[in-house]
């Protein structure tokens, strides 16, 4: 076992942003997956609605959070001490979070391939409350993110509790 985390740690350092965007994007499908199995207990898995959410995490979500954690880094700081992991769980969650949520629900309107019209009603109808609820679940997240995990496995970390978040995202805007 401890083989295999050398290892992945390993090809981790040599491609960071190769691995961690295409991870990034198999776990948010795996979110649309599990919302589809699971919560809406459809029979069939929709493979262009799985694949929506696949290319959202890697030409959307994975490059730009691989990015903000490295910016985080460089201009706040590396360390872990208290007052830099709440210099960058402020700015994440005031700043960067409402942003990128806009961002991602109007990408993801756009490749479902809906007008303009619809595109901006989604936004309207989704945002607030998905704001809201995300308020409920990533400040913890990043506060552990940024106080204990190690910068090269942060984007990681951040899926690895993101299947959740996914699994919810894919439910409230692929709602009826």
């Amino acid at each position: 076992m401890k083989s295999r985390l050398v290892y992945c740690t390993k090809i981790l350092r040599a491609h960071p942003g190769k691995i961690q965007v295409l991870t990034t994007g198999l776990i948010m499908m795996s979110g649309d997956i599990i919302s589809q199995k699971f919560i809406e207990r459809s029979q069939f898995i929709d493979a262009r609605r799985a694949s929506r959410f696949f290319l959202m995490g890697i030409i959307y979500r994975g490059p730009v959070w691989y990015v903000w954690f490295r910016f985080l880094d460089r201009k706040i700081g590396a360390g872990n001490a208290p007052r830099t992991v709440l210099k960058k769980l402020l700015t994440d969650q005031v700043l960067f979070r409402p942003m990128s949520l806009f961002c991602f629900l109007g990408i993801l309107s756009i490749l479902h391939r809906r007008p303009w019209v619809d595109v901006k009603k989604t936004i309207w109808a989704d945002y607030v409350s998905v704001l809201k609820a995300g308020y409920m679940f990533w400040p913890v997240v990043q506060l552990i993110n940024y106080g204990w995990v190690p910068g090269h496995f942060r984007l990681i970390y951040f899926n690895s509790l993101g299947v959740v978040w996914n699994t919810y995202l894919s439910w409230k805007v692929n709602r009826s």
